[in-house]
């Protein structure tokens, strides 16, 4: 193949990227960020408002919160509750259980308490401001006053983009005496900016993942709404201290093997290209096509250039040497040539009496023991006529609609045999393919590494890509891998090489295509001989040419119409150049019947740690 043609197919990929497939009914969303912002109260109580934003791809109509009201605290004669939550709102939104538009629904049961809520979103952007209070969110610990809850529950089937938390104490308190901790992401960051207040936030939360807050300050003394817990300061320190230095050896494992991981990836993704180039190498030497010779001045010619096999004719001159479903069409249409295919024209009764119908097309096998090329054989028995005997074209269209495993696996192995027969025929190189299947599996060699690396990659920690060594090793390594086999796959492609006899018979039939494309538009001077106007509608077939159109080119004598096979008459009389357009239109539906089938003190700061889960609330939810 041309070099030409490999940067052609490079322009043309490049292209493609950017296009993406119409999507049929999809519907999804994302949370893009969630924002929280808790005033603790001195009676023990939270005041909690959720500011959260949805895109929306779809249409959707409700979203919904389920908070776990599970108590959590270590009790002290029983005294640990149940969390309750009150005061729900949705600003804009009315409470009702009517399900309308803009209202919105509590619902409490034991464990479990439920916000929803009902709007129209279609394809696009919102925001909802949610507002609750917990009315024993506080604990009272031996000597402080604890706030240790899940602002996201890990229940969640989807991640968040970005995650905020402004925690806001009863009263300012001296700097030694806070202390604040979060548990769930790694690349989680928790401050306290001045005495009265404590900010956490994490990015690309990963679905069901909690995000946690725990915070400790001076005991409250009349917090009459709050549970009593049994634990110290600093037993509470101490617990976060284990957590910390559990996250810390996980931490240091997971960029130690993430290091590791992505090391060998990119040494291998090094590898692989150096192999590419080399190939690319062999390429330039031995599957580098020449240049098309010159037919003639016109680059044109009026006659077949030869009585090549016109599924040959149809590969010869696809960028990959493989047939397209033309090729039926072009077969079916010289069998019948050859009378070795009979076809018929058979006119359907009127619809209601009334309406004409497009009548019946059958092609039938006079013979089984005829002379075919086993790629002929092939193609008849893909199609049904395998054995003597008759089958109408709306069936073999049916047949091949309704069996797309069928169809594929055929044009998967028929085009190898093909190529094949060019070989043999001297039309391309045995070298240059030899290579070819050679650099094949050793790209399947590639791709199954790669699929190994993806898999191996799951077992990384997602919170471990927020460090750019790591992320900027695996970025590297994936750009090094899709390079390698986009160039890989070029390479494979590109590696059939045309012969001297190939070029040159490529160079005649692409000069005959240019003829029969300015032939059949301008009909200009009509034809000598019925045989000429047969190959004209064979290779014209074959070539993408329409055959609608060739069928229609004027004969001298009009009357030789009557020694082809190919022209029909109805039984109602119709006949000519509009059965022959029926047959087209007929065949031509195989073709595109078999194209359709588808082939993760103050002033202090820190981050997460990934222990914790102790804290109340949690839960999970939705939208739809």
């Amino acid at each position: 193949m041309s070099l030409r043609k490999i940067l052609l197919a490079v322009f043309l990929t490049s292209l493609t990227i950017g296009i993406r497939p119409a999507r049929v009914e999809a519907k999804d969303y994302s949370i893009t960020s969630a924002d929280f912002q808790v005033r603790l109260k001195s009676n023990g109580s939270a005041d909690i408002t959720e500011t959260r934003t949805y895109q929306f791809d779809g249409s959707y109509s409700n979203a919904y919160i389920d908070f776990d009201t599970k108590a959590k605290c270590l009790p002290l004669s029983g005294a640990c509750r149940d969390y309750i939550i009150t005061n729900d709102s949705v600003d804009g939104y009315r409470k009702s259980s009517s399900s309308l538009p803009n209202t919105y629904y509590v619902q409490d049961s034991t464990g479990k308490h439920s916000i929803s809520w009902h709007f129209q979103a279609l394809n696009v952007s919102r925001t909802f401001v949610i507002r609750y209070t917990i009315n024993n969110a506080i604990i009272n610990e031996q000597d402080v006053s604890e706030f240790y809850w899940q602002l996201i529950g890990d229940k969640w089937d989807k991640g968040v983009a970005s995650v905020t938390a402004r925690i806001i104490l009863p009263s300012p308190a001296p700097d030694k005496e806070i202390a604040a901790f979060g548990h769930g992401p790694l690349n989680g960051k928790v401050s306290i900016p001045n005495n009265q207040e404590v900010t956490l936030s994490a990015s690309n939360l990963s679905p069901n993942t909690f995000f946690e807050a725990r915070v400790i300050f001076p005991k409250l003394v009349y917090a009459t709404l709050a549970q009593t817990g049994s634990l110290t300061k600093q037993q509470i320190l101490d617990q976060e201290s284990s957590y910390a230095k559990k996250t810390a050896v996980k931490s240091a494992a997971g960029f130690l093997g993430g290091i590791v991981i992505g090391g060998l990836l990119t040494i291998y993704n090094l590898f692989a290209l150096g192999r590419i180039i080399r190939w690319l190498f062999l390429w330039w030497k031995f599957g580098r096509d020449g240049r098309l010779p010159a037919v003639n001045l016109a680059d044109s010619l009026h006659e077949p250039p030869s009585d090549l096999d016109p599924i040959l004719v149809n590969a010869l001159l696809n960028p990959d040497f493989k047939p397209n479903p033309k090729a039926i069409t072009a077969t079916i249409l010289d069998l019948a040539r050859r009378k070795i295919l009979k076809i018929e024209t058979i006119k359907k009764p009127l619809l209601l009496g009334i309406l004409p119908r497009a009548p019946e097309i059958i092609i039938t096998l006079t013979a089984e023991k005829v002379e075919m090329t086993s790629l002929e054989k092939d193609l008849l028995e893909f199609v049904g006529l395998n054995l003597p005997g008759s089958i109408a074209v709306s069936m073999i269209v049916s047949e091949l609609r309704n069996h797309p495993t069928k169809v594929r696996t055929f044009w998967e192995d028929f085009p190898k045999r093909v190529e094949i027969k060019l070989i043999k025929a001297g039309l391309l190189d045995r070298n240059s393919h030899k290579l070819q299947q050679v650099f094949k599996k050793e790209l399947i060699i590639f791709g199954v590494f790669l699929f190994i690396s993806l898999f191996a990659i799951r077992f990384i920690p997602t919170s471990l890509f927020s460090n750019r060594i790591i992320t900027t090793i695996f970025i590297i390594s994936g750009i090094l891998s899709l390079l390698a086999l986009f160039i890989g796959g070029l390479i494979v492609q590109a590696m059939d090489k045309q012969t001297p006899a190939g070029l040159m018979a490529h160079a005649q039939w692409r000069a005959f295509k240019n003829y029969l494309k300015k032939y059949s538009v301008t009909k200009k001077y009509p034809l000598d001989s019925i045989i000429l106007w047969e190959k004209y509608l064979v290779y014209g077939a074959a070539l993408g040419i329409s055959v609608k159109a060739l069928a229609q080119l004027p004969l001298r004598d009009k009357g030789s119409y009557a020694n082809s096979t190919l022209y029909l008459y109805t039984n109602s009389g119709n006949g000519g150049v509009s059965g022959i357009d029926s047959l087209a239109s007929n065949l031509n539906t195989i073709s595109n019947s078999i194209s359709s089938v588808g082939a993760v003190g103050v002033g202090s700061s820190g981050g997460f740690s990934g222990g914790g889960g102790g804290g109340g609330g949690g839960g999970g939810g939705g939208a739809s």
